[in-house]
């Protein structure tokens, strides 16, 4: 199961999710979101990839969520932090990996308000892929152990551009340079 919140962690996770699935063919997944618009983003980017929204994080919820799915890990992109997701990941046996993870100055300040909480959700994590070592700092004075975390680097610089995206941009460029040529000035509202 791969857990992205909405569009920016889907179009991260696509070439992610795309090489796990060549990988394992046989390895049924499923994409979690908490958006409408991450929905649409999963369907237009992954879309022979069932999707579902991740429910509410209240233990309950949780728990019957991974008793229907029955997966074998979970997989969430960045900051995507659930305590009782995770404890009942955990309590199952399911492998917790986050990737991509980053945990800026502010956020760790607010989750150093809530130790035993943050030292819980770090205690269910089996591996975090790190943005940078001042990310995987912050991760490990939350509590998480050093051997969990490797730093990775972002895997949004990773995406690929396709030969079509790219002629989209090209073409808007040459209509904004052609308005511009007329006179023409484009005025984002405030």
């Amino acid at each position: 199961m791969f857990h992205c919140a909405s569009v920016g962690e889907v179009l991260a996770a696509a070439p992610l999710i795309k090489a796990f699935k060549t990988k394992n063919p046989n390895q049924a997944i499923i994409v979690t979101s908490n958006t409408p618009t991450g929905r649409a983003q999963i369907k237009n980017s992954l879309p022979d990839t069932p999707h579902c929204y991740l429910p509410i994080d209240f233990w309950g919820a949780s728990k019957r969520f991974l008793k229907t799915l029955t997966p074998v890990q979970l997989v969430v992109l960045e900051t995507e932090l659930w305590p009782n997701l995770f404890a009942a990941a955990h309590a199952k046996n399911i492998a917790v990996n986050v990737v991509n993870a980053r945990l800026s100055e502010k956020s760790l300040q607010g989750y150093q308000k809530v130790l035993p909480l943050a030292n819980g959700i770090m205690n269910h994590i089996t591996t975090l892929a790190s943005h940078n070592e001042e990310d995987a700092k912050r991760f490990l004075q939350l509590g998480l152990n050093k051997d969990k975390v490797t730093v990775t680097g972002s895997i949004k610089f990773d995406i690929q551009i396709d030969e079509a995206a790219k002629s989209t941009v090209a073409e808007f460029k040459k209509m904004l340079q052609s308005q511009q040529s007329l006179g023409c000035r484009f005025n984002p509202p405030r």
